[in-house]
C-alpha cells in the first residue's frame, strides 16, 4: 500500500475512533441531563419494540440531541485537525488557536496516540454502561425458573365478577407522594387529589408505600406491571426468530386486566395525549382487548396546535375528553373500563398548558399542581354522576419521576413512593400498607368487588387479603430477584398462545 494512503487511512481511523468516544461521552451526558437514570431493559425495549414511535418523540428533545451530536463532531474536528489546518477557516479562529497553541498542540499529539485513544474508548464504554445500567446486568446470575414458580396465570383462575362495577383508571405521569410535602415545595401540590372524599358508604384507600420494582420503571412498564402483574423486559435479543411476531403483538401470551374485563362483558377504552405508536402503548392496548384507543393521531383532527405540546394533547383537554367519554359510556348501559394516561408532567421540563397558565400556575411545580387539580376535577365529575355509585376509581403514578426540574429535590426524599389512591363504592380495609406494582392487578379487581381464589394473580397479591398480609418480611427483596428472572416461562408470555397450566 502507498505510504500516503496508509497515513490517510490511519488518520481516518483515528478520527472515527475519537468521534465514537465523543458521541458516547456527549450522548451519555445528554441522557443523564435530560432523563436521569435509564435502565438497560428500558433502552433495549425502546430500541427493539418501540422503534416506530421514536420518530414521534418531542421535537424539542430531538433538536437538543442533534445539537449535542454537533458539539461532539466539532470537538472531534478541533482535536484531530492539525494546527496549521485551522488557518483556512479565517484569521480570527487561527489567531485564537495560535494564542493557546501549546495546549492545543499537546492535545492534538495526545489524541493521535493509539493507546490514549484506546483508553478513552474503554472509559466512555464504561461510562455508557453505567449510564444505561448495563453494568448491573452483568452482575445478575441465572436463578433458574424463579418467575414460573411464583407466577399465577390469570387465565387459570376462576374469577367471580360480583356487581360488574365500572373502572376508571388514571395513570398520572411520574407522580410521586413527595409532591405533597409542604416543607419541600412550599405548598402541597397534590392537595386537591388528597382531599377527594370517599364515595357515600365507600372507602378511600391510599397505600402508604407503593414501590417500584425491576421492570416497572417507565411508562409502558408501569402499565404492563399493574395490568398484567408482570415486569417488562426486552426479549428480542434472546429470540431473534420471533422478532416480527413480538413486535406486531405485545406480550400476547399474558392475560391482563383488560382481557379479564372483556371476557366478562366490559368495554375497554384507553385515552392518552401522545401518538399511539410511542413506546408500544397502542400495540399493547390492541393486543389486550381495548376496544377504543385515542392518541395524538385522533386529537390532531379536532384540536388546534395550541392544545398540543411536544408529546401530545395537554392534560386539561385530555381529562375534559375523559369526562365526555365517561358520560357516553354510561349511556351505553354496558360495564366499562376507562383508562387515561396524562403527559404534562413528563420530563425533562414538563408542559404548562395555556389553560393552566391562564389560571395562574407557573413553573414545573405549577405543571404538577395543575395536572393534579385537573385529575381531581375529573374524579369529582364521575362522583357527581349517578353511575359514580357503581364505579371504582384508581389514580396512580405510572412510575417514579425521572429527570425533571425538581429531580434533585426528589432525590433527597428518604424513601420515594408512587402516588396512589383508590375510591371504592364499598367499605374496604387494606391488609398491608406496602404494595408493589404487580399487586395492583388483583387489588383493582378486588376493589371492583371481584372474588379472587387464593388472592394472587401474576406476581401480585390482593392487598385487601390475608394472603398479602402473610407474606414474609423480606418479600420486596425476594420480588426483585423473581421479577428480574427472564426465564423460559416469562419468555412464553411473548408467544402467540400460552396454554392453561
Amino acid at each position: 500500500m502507498d505510504a500516503k494512503w496508509e497515513v490517510a487511512l490511519k488518520n481516518v481511523a483515528r478520527f472515527l475512533m475519537l468521534l465514537a468516544v465523543m458521541v458516547m461521552a456527549f450522548g451519555c451526558y445528554w441522557v443523564r441531563n435530560k432523563f436521569g437514570e435509564i435502565t438497560w431493559e428500558q433502552l433495549l425495549f425502546h430500541l427493539q419494540i418501540a422503534e416506530d414511535g421514536l420518530a414521534d418523540a418531542d421535537a424539542g428533545l430531538v433538536r437538543s440531541f442533534a445539537r449535542q451530536m454537533g458539539w461532539a463532531l466539532l470537538v472531534t474536528i478541533l482535536l484531530m485537525v492539525p494546527i496549521r489546518g485551522y488557518a483556512s477557516v479565517g484569521r480570527g479562529v487561527a489567531g485564537c488557536l495560535a494564542y493557546c497553541r501549546v495546549s492545543v498542540r499537546k492535545l492534538y499529539l495526545i489524541v493521535r496516540d493509539w493507546r490514549v485513544l484506546g483508553l478513552m474508548l474503554a472509559g466512555t464504554l464504561l461510562f455508557a454502561g453505567e449510564t444505561f445500567g448495563a453494568l448491573d446486568m452483568l452482575g445478575r446470575s441465572d436463578q433458574g425458573e424463579l418467575f414460573g414458580k411464583h407466577y399465577v396465570n390469570p387465565n387459570t383462575v376462576e374469577l367471580q365478577a360480583h356487581g360488574r362495577r365500572n373502572l376508571v383508571l388514571v395513570y398520572v405521569e411520574s407522580l410521586e407522594v413527595a409532591y405533597a410535602n409542604e416543607k419541600t415545595f412550599d405548598r402541597n401540590l397534590l392537595k386537591d387529589l388528597q382531599e377527594l372524599p370517599p364515595p357515600v358508604a365507600g372507602s378511600r384507600v391510599a397505600f402508604s408505600d407503593m414501590y417500584q420494582s425491576v421492570g416497572t420503571g417507565w411508562t409502558i412498564a408501569g402499565i404492563v406491571s399493574t395490568q398484567c402483574g408482570v415486569p417488562l423486559h426486552s426479549v428480542l435479543l434472546g429470540d431473534g426468530n420471533k422478532q416480527g411476531e413480538m413486535v406486531s403483538k405485545f406480550m400476547p401470551g399474558a392475560t391482563c386486566l383488560s382481557d379479564l374485563l372483556k371476557h366478562h362483558g366490559y368495554r375497554n377504552v384507553f385515552m392518552h395525549g401522545p401518538y399511539n405508536a410511542f413506546a408500544g402503548v397502542g400495540t399493547f392496548m390492541r393486543t389486550h382487548s381495548y376496544d377504543e384507543v385515542y392518541g395524538r393521531e385522533f386529537w390532531q383532527k379536532g384540536y388546534a396546535s395550541q392544545h398540543i405540546n411536544g408529546w401530545g394533547l395537554y392534560d386539561a383537554d385530555l381529562l375534559n375528553e375523559g369526562s365526555k367519554k365517561f358520560d357516553d359510556l354510561v349511556k351505553k348501559k354496558q360495564p366499562f373500563n376507562l383508562t387515561l394516561l396524562t403527559i404534562d408532567t413528563h420530563g425533562p421540563d414538563g408542559f404548562l398548558s395555556p389553560e393552566c397558565q391562564s389560571m395562574g400556575y407557573r413553573g414545573f411545580n405549577g405543571v404538577v399542581e395543575c395536572t393534579a387539580n385537573k385529575v381531581a376535577k375529573f374524579v369529582r365529575h364521575i362522583q357527581a354522576s349517578p353511575a359514580g355509585k357503581n364505579t371504582t376509581i384508581v389514580i396512580m403514578g405510572d412510575h417514579l419521576a425521572m429527570r425533571n426540574p425538581v429531580s434533585d429535590i426528589l432525590a433527597k426524599t428518604e424513601r420515594r413512593r408512587i402516588f396512589n389512591l383508590l375510591l371504592t363504592p364499598e367499605r374496604m380495609s387494606p391488609a398491608i400498607g406496602s404494595v408493589s406494582r404487580f399487586d395492583m392487578l388483583p387489588t383493582m379487581l378486588a376493589a371492583m368487588g371481584w372474588e379472587i381464589p387464593k388472592n394472587k394473580l401474576g406476581l401480585g397479591y390482593n392487598a385487601f387479603s390475608l394472603e398479602a398480609a402473610s407474606r414474609s418480611k423480606d418479600w420486596q427483596q425476594q420480588l426483585e430477584v423473581i421479577a428480574g428472572n427472564k426465564s423460559p416461562r416469562y419468555l412464553a408470555l411473548w408467544r402467540e398462545h400460552v396454554s392453561k397450566e
